[in-house]
């Protein structure tokens, strides 16, 4: 009796240290990686992989990840910069690895392979001795006989003279349902992608530009099904509104960003002929993963001074947005991000918008229905803080932790959730941390249940 009793005694005061955030084993590195490489600028987990970006490997590279039995992620694939598609010019695949956004088959009634995304923003078409920045992005599948991701088609060039195509990346691969006539419930397996370019200059200044893609299971490749440099489908873009700084993507629903948009000062004299307005106040969009318009979201800033840069970062999950914001321009303090939630149209929860003077706090952001991770990767010395979240029952979002490094990491420059896995890159240090969430016990029923074990 003794020993069982131990045995308790021993199982309630493990499950009393578990409860909450902790670090998983050592940190992800690439096994041939080199200081200056990045890897790290950007990071995506989706089950049992993960990806990360190392743009500045050569011309660029990305590590897949795999999680194995007992919990640890191991290195399972490096992909290489792939050869430029052929045509009409010179073309360079460069940056690659600068964005990544990976979603892996849920398997069963998914009849889709797992899918990724990769992108090259700083990739050049050359004709005639004229360069275009033109950007890219790469689409890869898991092939399941072999267990190597391999690429699908030639990776797409952008279309822009100077611009970025590929900065933002999200993917999605879900199943969607339709209901018959007779009540017969039919899932159809979907996949989506939506890719930017920022800096994107038909006709004005960094007005943007966003590409919306639909994925064929007969032919294993993807089609561009709509494009927009549009805000709120008005027909017309504008000069520095970066639209789509920022994208993300759940199942049916993509949010775009557009952090340089500006706005009517609202102490403006209403007979004044002249409009006086707010520099880069930002403005967030949601659109179908098709690219039909919903709707779009600034926050009611009172303040007059602009550069808050509304949409620097956004991610998505579910019924819940979580956007960044950095206040002021050149001034990495004093940051925000708002938690917005879908309830017939999207705006603000109660207790959703979290501040800090912390440097570059949403430089990143990550969310799902229980977590929320903040990147703030210019504290101290530029060494870097990740605050985590917790939504409450009430809607409210309460740190419950945040994770520090002391030298010059950059830590939190992108952050990743999946369920109960935290990724969070430092590309200074070329690593990535791991951590995952053990859910707190019950402590007074198991105490219970001890109790009446030992009666």
């Amino acid at each position: 009796m003794k020993f069982i009793t131990k045995i308790l005694i021993g199982l309630l005061f493990s499950a009393s240290l578990q409860a909450g955030w902790q670090e998983a084993g050592s940190a992800l590195e690439a096994s041939d990686g080199d200081s200056g490489n990045y890897f790290g600028f950007s990071v995506d987990v989706d089950r049992h992989y993960a990806i990360v970006g190392s743009p500045s490997d050569g011309d660029g590279s990305a590590y897949i990840f795999k999680k194995d039995s007992t919990g640890t992620w191991i290195e399972h694939q490096k992909l290489d910069n792939p050869s430029a598609p052929s045509g009409e010019g010179t073309k360079l695949i460069k940056s690659f690895g600068f964005s990544v956004a990976i979603a892996e088959s849920s398997g069963s009634l998914n009849s889709n392979p797992s899918l990724l995304v990769i992108g090259a923003p700083g990739s050049t078409i050359t004709l005639d001795s004229n360069t275009k920045h033109t950007g890219a992005i790469c689409t890869y599948e898991l092939n399941t006989d072999t267990g190597l991701w391999a690429q699908q088609d030639d990776c797409l060039m952008g279309v822009s003279q100077a611009g970025g195509f590929g900065y933002s990346v999200g993917i999605s691969n879900w199943l969607s349902s339709t209901t018959s006539d007779f009540g017969m419930i039919t899932l159809i397996p979907k996949a989506n992608i939506v890719a930017s370019d920022p800096f994107f200059d038909a006709k004005y200044e960094d007005q943007g530009f966003v590409m919306f893609q639909d994925y064929n299971a007969t032919s294993h490749s993807w089609k561009i099904v709509n494009a927009t440099v549009d805000q709120e489908g008005s027909g017309g873009g504008a000069s520095g509104v970066l639209l789509g700084y920022s994208v993300a993507l759940y199942r049916n629903t993509a949010v775009i960003s557009a952090p340089g948009l500006t706005r009517p000062d609202p102490n403006d004299d209403p007979d004044d002929d002249v409009v006086s307005v707010i520099e880069k106040m930002g403005r967030v969009y949601f659109y179908t993963a098709m690219g039909d318009f919903i709707s779009g979201y600034t926050p009611p800033h009172e303040e007059t001074v602009g550069g808050h840069n509304f949409g620097f970062s956004v991610d998505i999950f579910g019924d819940y947005c979580a956007v960044g914001e950095l206040h002021k321009e050149g001034n990495l303090t004093d940051g925000a991000v708002y938690v917005l939630k879908n309830n017939e149209g999207w705006g603000p929860t109660m207790g959703g918008i979290l501040t800090s003077s912390a440097k570059g706090y949403g430089r990143s952001v990550a969310i799902n229905n229980k977590h929320l991770a903040v990147g703030a990767p210019f504290t101290g010395s530029y060494n870097g803080t990740v605050f985590m979240y917790a939504k409450n029952k009430n809607d409210w979002w309460d740190e419950v932790d945040r994770f520090e490094v002391t030298k010059q990491w950059i830590f939190g420059f992108n952050v990743a959730l999946y369920n109960d896995t935290l990724m969070a890159g430092a590309p200074l240090k070329e690593k990535v941390k791991v951590f995952d969430y053990k859910p707190d016990v019950n402590l007074a029923a198991l105490t219970s249940i001890i109790m009446y074990l030992l009666d």
